[in-house]
Protein backbone atom coordinates (compact mmCIF):
# COMPACT_ATOMS: atom_id res chain seq x y z
CA UNK A 1 0.00 0.00 0.00
CA UNK A 2 2.90 2.29 0.57
CA UNK A 3 4.06 2.67 -3.19
CA UNK A 4 0.20 2.97 -4.25
CA UNK A 5 -0.55 5.71 -1.78
CA UNK A 6 0.22 8.75 -3.15
CA UNK A 7 -1.28 7.66 -6.40
CA UNK A 8 -4.52 6.78 -3.90
CA UNK A 9 -4.83 10.04 -2.61
CA UNK A 10 -4.11 12.09 -5.62
CA UNK A 11 -6.58 10.34 -7.82
CA UNK A 12 -9.49 10.07 -5.51
CA UNK A 13 -8.96 13.44 -3.52
CA UNK A 14 -8.57 11.63 -0.33
CA UNK A 15 -7.65 13.87 3.11
CA UNK A 16 -4.51 12.91 4.90
CA UNK A 17 -6.85 11.26 7.60
CA UNK A 18 -8.83 9.30 4.76
CA UNK A 19 -5.60 7.94 3.66
CA UNK A 20 -4.72 6.84 7.33
CA UNK A 21 -6.90 5.22 8.01
CA UNK A 22 -7.26 3.32 4.56
CA UNK A 23 -3.20 2.18 5.14
CA UNK A 24 -3.73 1.01 8.67
CA UNK A 25 -6.94 -0.35 8.27
CA UNK A 26 -5.95 -3.60 7.13
CA UNK A 27 -4.38 -4.43 10.99
CA UNK A 28 -7.77 -3.83 12.29
CA UNK A 29 -9.27 -5.96 10.12
CA UNK A 30 -7.40 -8.87 10.05
CA UNK A 31 -8.45 -9.34 14.03
CA UNK A 32 -12.07 -10.58 12.22
CA UNK A 33 -10.22 -13.21 10.67
CA UNK A 34 -7.76 -14.37 13.04
CA UNK A 35 -10.13 -14.64 15.43
CA UNK A 36 -12.48 -16.76 12.82
CA UNK A 37 -10.00 -18.88 11.45
CA UNK A 38 -9.79 -21.75 13.96
CA UNK A 39 -13.75 -22.19 13.98
CA UNK A 40 -13.13 -22.18 9.83
CA UNK A 41 -10.25 -25.03 10.42
CA UNK A 42 -12.54 -27.16 12.15
CA UNK A 43 -15.81 -26.63 10.17
CA UNK A 44 -14.45 -26.57 6.67
CA UNK A 45 -11.13 -28.07 7.59
CA UNK A 46 -7.71 -27.03 6.85
CA UNK A 47 -7.85 -27.73 2.61
CA UNK A 48 -11.37 -25.49 2.47
CA UNK A 49 -9.87 -23.18 4.67
CA UNK A 50 -7.21 -22.18 2.28
CA UNK A 51 -8.95 -22.11 -0.35
CA UNK A 52 -11.69 -19.72 1.07
CA UNK A 53 -8.50 -17.68 2.44
CA UNK A 54 -7.31 -17.66 -1.26
CA UNK A 55 -10.41 -16.79 -2.63
CA UNK A 56 -10.76 -13.93 -0.85
CA UNK A 57 -7.08 -12.59 -1.51
CA UNK A 58 -8.51 -13.06 -4.92
CA UNK A 59 -11.56 -10.95 -4.42
CA UNK A 60 -10.35 -8.49 -2.62
CA UNK A 61 -7.59 -7.94 -4.99
CA UNK A 62 -9.82 -7.77 -8.15
CA UNK A 63 -12.04 -5.10 -6.09
CA UNK A 64 -9.66 -2.82 -5.07
CA UNK A 65 -8.21 -2.62 -8.92
CA UNK A 66 -11.93 -1.87 -9.89
CA UNK A 67 -13.01 0.19 -7.25
CA UNK A 68 -13.11 3.82 -7.73
CA UNK A 69 -13.78 5.27 -4.71
CA UNK A 70 -13.13 5.45 -0.86
CA UNK A 71 -15.99 3.10 0.53
CA UNK A 72 -14.91 0.28 -2.29
CA UNK A 73 -11.61 0.62 -1.49
CA UNK A 74 -12.13 0.16 2.51
CA UNK A 75 -14.98 -2.54 1.64
CA UNK A 76 -11.71 -4.64 -0.62
CA UNK A 77 -9.51 -3.96 2.02
CA UNK A 78 -11.79 -6.08 4.30
CA UNK A 79 -12.27 -8.93 2.23
CA UNK A 80 -8.33 -8.84 1.59
CA UNK A 81 -7.45 -8.07 5.12
CA UNK A 82 -9.94 -11.59 5.98
CA UNK A 83 -8.23 -14.03 3.62
CA UNK A 84 -4.67 -12.43 4.88
CA UNK A 85 -5.46 -13.34 8.65
CA UNK A 86 -6.56 -16.67 7.44
CA UNK A 87 -2.92 -17.42 5.81
CA UNK A 88 -0.88 -16.85 8.63
CA UNK A 89 -2.53 -19.42 10.92
CA UNK A 90 -3.82 -22.01 8.87
CA UNK A 91 -1.00 -22.64 6.55
CA UNK A 92 1.52 -23.52 9.15
CA UNK A 93 -0.69 -26.18 10.37
CA UNK A 94 -1.70 -27.75 7.13
CA UNK A 95 1.83 -27.58 5.59
CA UNK A 96 2.68 -29.61 9.39
CA UNK A 97 -0.29 -32.02 8.90
CA UNK A 98 0.87 -33.25 4.71
CA UNK A 99 4.36 -32.84 5.02
CA UNK A 100 6.89 -35.59 5.81
CA UNK A 101 8.67 -35.75 9.71
CA UNK A 102 12.02 -34.98 7.87
CA UNK A 103 11.35 -31.64 6.49
CA UNK A 104 8.75 -30.61 8.66
CA UNK A 105 10.46 -27.94 10.45
CA UNK A 106 11.34 -26.18 7.09
CA UNK A 107 8.36 -26.41 5.27
CA UNK A 108 6.80 -24.82 8.41
CA UNK A 109 9.83 -21.96 7.92
CA UNK A 110 9.06 -21.37 4.89
CA UNK A 111 5.76 -19.44 5.34
CA UNK A 112 7.52 -17.03 7.64
CA UNK A 113 10.68 -16.65 5.55
CA UNK A 114 8.95 -15.22 2.54
CA UNK A 115 6.23 -13.24 4.17
CA UNK A 116 9.37 -11.12 5.25
CA UNK A 117 11.02 -11.45 1.85
CA UNK A 118 7.81 -10.33 0.32
CA UNK A 119 7.59 -7.34 2.91
CA UNK A 120 10.87 -6.24 2.16
CA UNK A 121 10.78 -6.87 -1.26
CA UNK A 122 7.05 -5.00 -1.55
CA UNK A 123 8.96 -1.96 0.26
CA UNK A 124 12.29 -1.48 -2.07
CA UNK A 125 10.30 -1.95 -5.54
CA UNK A 126 8.19 0.98 -3.95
Amino acid sequence: MSGAELFIREDLGLSDSHTEVLVGCSNVYMLVSIVAVGWAGDVLGRRATLMLANALLMAGALAMALGGSYAALMAACFVTSLGSGFVPVVVPVYNAEISPASSRGVLSTLLDMFINAGSLLGYVSN
